[in-house]
């Protein structure tokens, strides 16, 4: 063991002893700082903590990006740029800066008429920081001061916008327009969500701005092993960042393969061939647009993907296009992406598709020819201009960067990071409905069919005769409600029927939240001492707004909450409406009755006459019923749907009139086959007279002895 002479403190390692000696002692420092004649004592800074030069104060490290963000340290930052334009800080050497601008109007309420006065300001900062930076990312976010009445509380709000990209070639002026509706669309919605917060007057308009760069390929890097023993990709080995400029040559003025090809001596004699004005190289994906404009030729890069194979090897593969150009030309090239651990990336010459794409679909060796738009491949140039000319849709995948984006909490992560931001979903559907229709078979006449040609059939007709649907209430099981109809025009009560129960459950659940109830004790102490959001799961930080958050059901109160985590956990506003074979069999019975009554069906189809799941609005309110086909009861028996649903046997006692032993007959004993289920239907609707004649005039002369006797036992039975 190792002990600090200051501290006393243990270690198990001498480097751990030495880094707390020199970084972390705080009794070392205590010692250095009181020594001499003063004994006036001094508060204790570690390296753990930041001075802030603007604020005079010492943060910690941890919490120093958070105190950059505070609007204390922003107005303690303000410097004079011009006259209502402040500049609040420089990073980077000024490729991210943020601006403060301010309107001429103090008291002014209207958000449209204050964003069109700052208008022209912004556009110049915007203007002035792209012609500095070439390529820039920018948001706005608006200030407000606003008052609550009900607690005599006023409070310095904003609302931003996501990152907006622009460079010299795009329209600023409709950017900002779009930028400025979201701000104006959040002030709005911010006021109308029953918050009671009220507008008093708009304060400023902050302005932040940062140097865009997009991904860029340079230098020589090797091609994979798997792919350069294709023969199909020209690597030039340049040592500048020019390798896009030499791919495009390479192609233009081919050389042949004995001659050394990949050198680049063979192409700067025509290096002053192709127009690169206003680009830097290394030459970006973006910049690759304004290439195909400058010198007429059309650009596709491809990429590769590293996947793993059940072999258990990994193999390398083209994915893609990265960038698809958007008019092909008579001079077309195809060029391959590809990049290294460390982030550098390299442009390569394709010259033939077929040979390097051949390898990754069959072992096929007969050639194919490749669409330049979505990598379909055809087996002849024929098959390939037709598509080309009618069916290619031009996909094309875009790469995500390391570049900063906002979530929907209002954090700024990396594009390239994958987060779960839809809280919402969390939730469970209050409402949910399960549906079922049967029909009885009735027989068509048809004539006998020719055997010289091919026909079709057709024996039965499936005419419903009644359907039942059970509501299940997730948060109250006394609103569940079981509905069961037998009778003519199935199909338009069906739809009448569970338009009026939903209608009723949006009225009664989804217009009006429920308040929330009056806290506990032991509820209002985990509120105050909670340290991170329910919802997100993220701790809080000293800056964040903390909100109690409710069921808006049942008013009872969940946990504490970021403010904006609290506005993105809402109820879904759908009810979904489960089948247990609506594809293939029950949407067929009742869809056209649907389209009647709702004229804005949106479907998710699997061909032409089967769909997964369709959804409707119900009488212009904002709930939304989606009918799904219920994967998991598929091919199971109608005992096992039952029990699966859940559904009471009260509920079935109280509709079918019918005493629960009758109910457990019919579930065990009944034949789950078309022609038998239908001849069922018959004998068990007709005079006990007529049950006999029926058994003995059946048109399944080869039914078995088993069948019979289940007959019998039903006839017994009712």
């Amino acid at each position: 063991m190792f002990k600090c002479a200051n501290c006393n403190k243990s270690f198990t390692k001498k480097y751990n002893l030495t880094r707390h000696s020199r970084e972390s002692c705080l009794e070392k420092v205590r010692n250095d700082n009181n020594s001499g004649p003063t004994k006036i004592p001094k508060k204790v800074f570690n390296n753990l903590d930041t001075y802030c030069e603007c604020c005079e104060i010492h943060v910690n490290n941890k919490m120093y990006q958070a105190h950059l963000r505070t609007l204390k340290h922003k107005n303690n930052c303000e410097l004079e740029l011009r006259n209502d334009v402040m500049i609040l800080k420089r990073t980077f050497k000024s490729r991210i800066v943020s601006y403060r601008v301010y309107g001429k109007s103090t008291l002014s309420i209207n958000v449209n008429e204050f964003l069109n006065e700052l208008k022209s300001k912004v556009l110049n900062l915007v203007e002035e920081n792209i012609e500095r930076l070439n390529a820039i990312k920018f948001n706005v976010e608006l200030y407000g001061e606003y008052f609550l009445q009900t607690k005599e509380l006023l409070e310095i709000k904003s609302f931003n916008t996501r990152y907006k990209e622009a460079c010299k070639s795009d329209n600023l002026d409709n950017i900002l327009q779009e930028l400025f509706a979201i701000l104006e669309k959040k002030c709005s919605e911010f006021q109308e969500r029953d918050s009671g917060w009220a507008l008093s007057k708009l304060l400023y308009l902050e302005v932040n701005i940062c140097k865009y760069n997009p991904i860029r390929a340079s230098s020589y890097l090797s091609l994979p092993r798997e792919i350069g023993k294709r023969k199909a990709v020209l690597n030039i080995k340049n040592q500048d960042n020019m390798c896009f400029k030499w791919c495009i040559l390479a192609h233009l003025h081919p050389v042949h393969w004995r001659n050394h090809r990949y050198r680049v001596q063979h192409y700067t004699p025509f290096a002053d061939e192709l127009l690169f004005d206003n680009l830097a190289f290394p030459i970006s994906l973006k910049d690759i647009k304004i290439f195909e404009n400058l010198n007429n030729i059309s650009v596709n890069v491809y990429g590769l993907e590293t996947i793993f194979k059940k072999s258990g090897e990994n193999v390398c593969e083209v994915v893609g296009p990265l960038h698809h150009t958007s008019q092909k030309r008579n001079i077309h090239v195809n060029l391959l992406l590809i990049s290294n651990n460390f982030g550098q990336t390299h442009y390569c010459l394709i010259h033939n598709m077929s040979r390097l794409l051949n390898s990754q679909l069959n072992k096929n060796t007969h050639a194919k020819y490749f669409c330049d738009g979505c990598l379909v491949y055809f087996h002849s140039q024929f098959n390939l201009d037709k598509h080309q000319q009618h069916d290619c849709n031009h996909i094309y995948t875009k790469l995500p960067t390391t570049n900063l984006i906002q979530d929907k909490t209002g954090n700024l992560r990396p594009e390239n990071i994958l987060k779960f931001e839809n809280y919402g979903k969390k939730l469970k559907v209050p409402f949910v409905v399960y549906a079922d229709f049967e029909c009885i078979l009735q027989p068509i006449s048809f004539s006998k069919p020719n055997p010289q040609e091919s026909f079709t059939v057709k024996s039965f007709k499936h005419n419903p005769y009644s359907f039942a649907y059970f509501i299940k209430c997730s948060f109250d099981d006394s609103l569940s409600k079981f509905y069961t109809y037998r009778g003519p025009d199935c199909a338009r009560i069906f739809i009448e029927t569970l338009t009026y129960d939903c209608e009723k459950i949006y009225s009664e659940y989804f217009v009006t939240p429920k308040p929330m109830n009056d806290l506990t004790f032991e509820q209002k102490f985990e509120f105050k001492n909670a340290k991170c959001c329910h919802i997100c799961l993220n701790e809080f930080e000293p800056n964040s707004q903390i909100v109690r958050d409710h069921c808006h059901l049942t008013g009872q109160f969940r946990g504490a909450a970021h403010g904006v985590c609290n506005l993105n956990f809402q109820l879904p506003h759908f009810i979904p409406v489960f089948f247990h074979n609506l594809s293939n069999y029950d949407a067929h019975l009742f869809i056209k009755e649907l389209a009647c009554n709702h004229k804005n069906i949106n479907v998710i189809a699997q061909n032409k006459e089967k769909y997964i799941t369709f959804t409707t609005n119900i009488s212009m309110i904002k709930i939304v019923v989606i009918f799904y086909l219920n994967l998991h009861l598929t091919r199971k028996h109608n005992k096992t749907i039952i029990i699966r649903l859940d559904i009471s046997f009260l509920y079935l006692h109280k509709q079918l009139k019918f005493k629960i032993r009758d109910f457990v007959v019919i579930n065990i004993k009944y034949l789950n086959l078309v022609n038998k289920r239908n001849h069922f239907l018959k004998i068990f609707f007709q005079s006990s007279a007529q049950k006999k004649l029926c058994i003995t005039q059946k048109r399944d002369k080869k039914a078995s002895l088993e069948y019979q006797k289940n007959l019998a036992i039903y006839f017994t039975h009712f």
